[in-house]
């Protein structure tokens, strides 16, 4: 019996493992000193054809430089089940980074997701606005609406509730 126990404990313990993200989420000194703000819509996506690379690149369509002058037209993302994004054909997302190439690496720690709707003269431009000026905070509204939407694994689902015939 201790010997079958002994083996499925070392099944399940050799299925876990931990997961460490160097990019989590945005960071206020990384969206302020960001020289280039642009809001896109992902045009389309694909993956490697290397099923062991773990990245995928979506096409984009800039909607909105909110600052600098890039001239990005693709973004590439890691898809891994750790740290990976969920990137959506059709949806809208803000970047912030320091280089204006064709290419970008996006990650948590530099993209926004901003929904499946853009209005230019809208409040999340606005807010947008106050936040690069330093006139006020990120809105914890929006980046937890964001980090919802950009993690490729779905949260764990909440504890069951108690059961009430056995609580005294």
């Amino acid at each position: 019996m201790r010997a079958l126990t002994f083996v499925l404990l070392f099944l399940v313990s050799g299925f876990a493992s931990a997961c460490q993200c160097m990019h989590y989420s945005l960071d206020r000194k990384i969206v302020q000193e960001a020289k280039d703000v642009v809001v896109f819509r992902v045009i389309g996506t694909g993956v490697s054809p290397d099923p062991t690379d773990h990245m995928a690149v979506a096409i984009i369509q800039v909607v909105d430089r909110i600052r600098g002058k890039s001239k990005i037209k693709r973004i590439r993302y890691s898809t891994f089940w750790c740290c990976g994004l969920r990137i959506e054909a059709g949806g809208y997302y803000v970047l912030f980074t320091d280089k204006a190439s064709g290419s970008i690496q996006a990650h948590a720690g530099n993209l926004l997701a901003v929904g499946d709707e853009y209005d230019p003269a809208g409040m999340v431009r606005t807010g947008l606005l106050d936040v690069l000026a330093g006139r006020r905070a990120i809105d914890a509204g929006i980046t937890e609406y964001s980090e919802s939407r950009l993690p490729k694994l779905p949260p764990p689902p909440p504890p069951p509730c108690p059961d009430r015939k056995r609580v005294k």
